[in-house]
């Protein structure tokens, strides 16, 4: 397989899992605990700042081929979110 097929087919694959409802809560869960929406900064920590952008940086990456796969992503994870949230928040 070369890497062209093998992108498309990650592609295909993340679409197919933010199109079913636990895709999209698991795709929502991931960005929460990598911190995609998140400040990375821990103030005074350098080493603490490093290991959450690192975090960050792989969400990111992850986030960035969602959004390629599905120009709707951005509902779908919203919906998976949602189905997430608990009483306590």
């Amino acid at each position: 397989m070369t890497y062209e097929e093998l992108r498309k087919q990650d592609i295909r694959d993340l679409r197919a899992l933010l199109h079913s409802r636990e895709g999209a809560r698991f795709l929502s869960r991931l960005f929460d605990l990598a911190g995609v929406f998140a400040i990375s900064y821990v103030t005074g920590d350098a080493g603490a700042t490093a290991f959450h952008e690192g975090a960050r940086n792989v969400g990111l990456r992850v986030y960035a081929d969602v959004l390629e796969a599905d120009e709707e992503a951005g509902a779908l994870l919203k919906e998976g979110r949602r189905e997430r949230q608990t009483e306590e928040r």
